[in-house]
């Protein structure tokens, strides 16, 4: 997706912009998911080659209670440089709003670029998250994410966010792939 100043932007940080996507985005969400070949080859699984499609068009959970929640998948840019038009997607989130509860936020998927991971990307993006979660979902208290055990960069990256790990594990796969997968969580701060 190119980034235009007609998109609809979620928020802008400064560093980067959070914005939804489209159906007209998947090509380049699915380029995203297609450049984070360690992260599959992490999680024992090969990119489809419509995984993007498949994630956009994914319903949300059924909802615990009644609660309403909101499924949004939103694209990473870098901010427009002075005069630009537009600027090419760097990562993607695929969020949870009010699942399992209507007090949490769960991460589904959270993908930069592998050539532009370790520049900060990640930590903007996270930091411009959880400012739109608390702006426009005031009753998310807390932000689930789930990694497998052996995703190590994942895992001290959502470390390093402020996430803490909890005791809820489940396994995935069978045989050669089967994989742990640990659940963390972030209690949102408010401003």
């Amino acid at each position: 997706m190119l980034l235009t100043t007609m998109a609809i932007s979620v928020i802008d940080t400064g560093r980067i912009i959070l914005a939804r996507l489209d159906e007209e985005d998947l090509e380049e969400a699915q380029a995203i998911f297609d450049d984070n070949r360690r992260y599959h080859h992490t999680v024992g699984r090969t990119v489809a080659p419509d995984v993007a499609r498949r994630a956009f068009e994914r319903a949300p959970p059924k909802p615990v209670k009644g609660v309403k929640v909101f499924k949004r998948m939103l694209g990473i840019f870098p901010p427009l440089e002075e005069d630009a038009q537009k600027a090419d997607m760097i990562g993607l989130i695929d969020i949870y709003i009010g699942y399992p509860g209507y007090q949490i936020a769960t991460i589904a998927t959270f993908l930069i670029r592998e050539s532009l991971q370790h520049k900060g990307f990640g930590t903007a993006a996270m930091n411009a998250l959880t400012t739109w979660l608390r702006r426009e979902h005031p009753a998310v208290e807390w932000i689930d994410a789930s990694v497998t055990d052996n995703n190590v960069a994942a895992t001290k990256f959502l470390l390093k966010a402020g996430f803490t790990r909890t005791d809820s594990w489940h396994d995935v796969g069978e045989g050669d792939t089967k994989r742990r997968v640990i659940r963390l969580e972030c209690r949102l701060k408010r401003a």
